[in-house]
């Protein structure tokens, strides 16, 4: 009786949460879409449950009536246990009428809502035209405030639309689009930024001039002058191209004046040139500050300045750098900043001494019998080997003297690299020859890394030709596959070396994806090798004493040049992608664009593949600043190199630089095709 006494409890427990949701009035859409999910589930899922507890219990105190006399109060409960059902019937059809009633109420809101925001945001549009008369640098505090209030209020609306634009969604009808919080957003959002940059250049300025000057720190002062310096110019640009845009539309609400005509330039780029120009008039006082803010400044050092210039300048606590401009010292200013720069080596050097003197004051050395009398190797200061970083050692395949003539010179620096490439040659070579005689994964482990990919490529892609010759069936092949792939995989869970762990690795990823491409050749029905699917994959041949590396059409020979054990890339049909549109751009003479969102492995498609070809490749970030004597420096030394370069954020190369890069990558491409000798 008890146990069906707590089953009734459980049952009209159930009863009343449902019936409390459902006749809730809903707040707000969330509400009623939740609580709508939550009913339809009951309709859907659990209501045959319910009915079917409510009719166990019924079936329950029938048989208790028969054994024992029931209390009324207990016949009560009963009845209303058994009365849920019908009831919980009866209120869920309710709750649908009102659920469609309730939706079509916030939907007439929401409809109202957006209206009257439009209007409000209609309202607030003319008020961009107050940016118009922000000119003066002067008024920069009077501008902040405003700027803060228009930026404020936009963003009391920008919530306003994010919530109704939810609730639309939550109630599954059409978003409501407002253009004219795009055209706030277009202006709002650059001036409050330019703005508030500029504000921040005059505080700084003001207290960098007028502030104690021993407090100064050149670099602190350097690099955010620069930073405050790009911010600007970046928001100038986009201000410069909302107005262009504006004008061209014809929008007559919109910031007024000019792009390029100085007699009529809009109010926000007098502002920027204005603030341009004295960043650029404070960035050549900055060598004050890194000449008589230097720790390492002594006495003597203040005596020498005081002889050129008749003055004492060692800063007090009321000199500030307005001050020390007054003194007139601009034409000793070279003179005093090389006292300076002295003081600074002085004090590095002596830090060097000591330490090197506290090194060897501890040191030990044991004296023994020298009984090496051939000085041969160190007469001619001949280079044996190479080592990197990763503890990798290689020994050239034949020595190079670096003073073959007695006077050390540059020449061997192009020896040295003809010298590593050959050895790279020679051990992929005697790698090849060693393969076939040892197990798989005593030769990973017997050979550099870099050498080691390369050749279990080759024979991956040789192994697939021979047996697709001979008509093997996939699961012969998947198992000798696999059994490779296992051996490495226990082969790394042992006790090993670092160089060797990070080899057998990136051997192991290598194999996955060799793995995943056997498969789709091998179940894919292909009539041969000269079919697309075989021929879009990239593959290792040796051809003619060089290794080559191919795919589709494009054929290059691989570049042999020491990149060290390089973690490689998990590979995806994206990746595979990239890489034959770039090798093919490559064998044709053209370049490549990988365009994709942020973070999503575009630098590291290109590092990979530079590694598959042999090839070095250098990434440069084109967001910094960018002038034309950096860009020849540049593509002086990859053209030198030979190697591939990396243009990373290529977008943000300004118009005059990017003009510049164009020009130069013409030339290398006609004289590339042309083989020409000098470009």
């Amino acid at each position: 009786m008890q146990l069906h006494q707590k089953e009734n409890e459980r049952i009209i427990k159930t009863y009343n949460i449902i019936r409390t949701i459902a006749t809730a009035t809903p707040v707000n859409p969330k509400f009623l879409v939740v609580s709508g999910k939550y009913l339809l589930a009951i309709q859907e899922d659990l209501l045959d449950c319910f009915k079917g507890r409510v009719w166990k219990a019924y079936e329950i105190i029938s048989m208790l009536m028969g054994w024992l006399t029931l209390k009324e109060e207990d016949m009560k409960f009963n009845c209303i246990c058994f009365k849920a059902y019908s009831d919980m019937l009866h209120i869920i059809k309710e709750y649908n009428k009102a659920y469609e009633l309730y939706k079509g109420e916030f939907e007439d809101k929401l409809y109202s809502s957006s209206h009257k925001l439009s209007e409000k945001l209609e309202v607030m549009l003319p008020k961009i035209e107050i940016f118009s008369y922000m000119d003066n640098l002067v008024k920069m505090e009077v501008y902040m405030e405003d700027v803060h209030k228009i930026a404020a209020a936009f963003k009391i609306y920008e919530d306003k639309i994010g919530e109704i634009n939810e609730e639309e969604a939550l109630l599954d009808i059409p978003i409501s689009g407002f253009p004219e919080y795009d055209e706030l957003k277009a202006t709002i959002h650059p001036m409050t930024k330019l703005i508030t940059y500029v504000d921040m250049w005059m505080t700084m300025e003001k207290k960098w001039m007028n502030g104690t000057f021993q407090d100064l720190d050149s670099i602190s002062v350097e690099l955010t002058s620069s930073h405050i310096e790009k911010m600007v110019k970046l928001y100038q640009k986009s201000i410069r191209d909302l107005i262009t845009q504006q004008i061209e539309a014809g929008n007559p609400r919109r910031i007024s004046g000019s792009v390029d005509d100085p007699s009529s330039l809009a109010g926000p780029l007098k502002i920027c040139e204005k603030v341009l120009e004295r960043i650029i008039n404070f960035n050549e006082k900055i060598i004050y500050i890194s000449t008589f803010c230097n720790s390492y400044l002594k006495d003597s050092h203040w005596m020498e300045m005081k002889a050129i210039t008749g003055l004492d300048l060692r800063p007090n606590s009321g000199t500030t750098l307005q001050k020390i401009l007054k003194l007139g010292i601009e034409p000793h200013i070279k003179s005093l900043q090389l006292i300076s720069l002295g003081a600074t080596e002085e004090a590095k050097l002596l830090q060097a001494y000591n330490e090197s003197k506290k090194f060897w004051e501890s040191a030990l050395f044991d004296i023994v019998k020298y009984n090496f009398d051939d000085m041969t190797i160190m007469d001619e200061q001949q280079i044996t080997a190479v080592s990197s970083s990763e503890d990798i050692n290689i020994l050239l395949k034949s020595p190079v003297n670096v003073n073959r003539t007695g006077v050390i010179d540059g020449t061997w620096m192009s020896q040295l690299e003809t010298e590593i490439k050959a050895t790279i040659k020679q051990l992929m070579k005697d790698s090849m020859n060693d393969y076939p005689l040892k197990e798989r994964k005593s030769w990973a482990i017997s050979w550099p890394g870099q050498v080691v990919i390369c050749i279990s490529q080759l024979y991956w892609t040789s192994y697939v030709t021979e047996k697709f010759n001979k008509n093997s069936k996939w699961e012969e092949v998947e198992f000798e596959l696999i059994h490779q792939l296992n051996e490495l995989v226990k082969l790394i869970q042992n006790s090993l070396p670092a160089v060797a762990r990070k080899t057998v690795s990136n051997l192991i990823t290598t194999d996955v994806h060799s793995l995943d491409l056997t498969e789709e050749i091998f179940t894919s029905n292909i009539a041969s090798l000269e079919d697309f699917q075989w021929l879009s994959h990239i593959r290792h041949y040796w051809d003619e004493d060089d290794l080559a590396v191919k795919v589709l059409n494009a054929s290059i020979v691989y570049g042999y040049e020491y990149l060290g054990n390089t973690t490689r890339l998990i590979k995806t049909p994206l990746t595979d992608r990239c890489f034959h549109t770039i090798m093919g751009a490559y064998t044709n003479h053209f370049y490549s664009s990988i365009e994709g969102h942020s973070s999503t492995g575009k630098t590291e498609t290109i590092r990979d593949l530079t590694a598959t070809l042999g090839l070095s490749c250098f990434f440069f970030n084109c967001s910094g600043g960018m002038d034309y004597s950096s860009i020849y420096k540049l593509f002086k030394g990859i053209i030198a190199a030979g190697a591939w370069i990396c243009f990373d954020q290529f977008s943000q190369i300004e118009s005059k630089v990017l003009s510049v890069v164009t020009e130069l990558i013409s030339s290398v491409l006609f004289s590339v095709k042309e083989k020409l000798e000098e470009i």
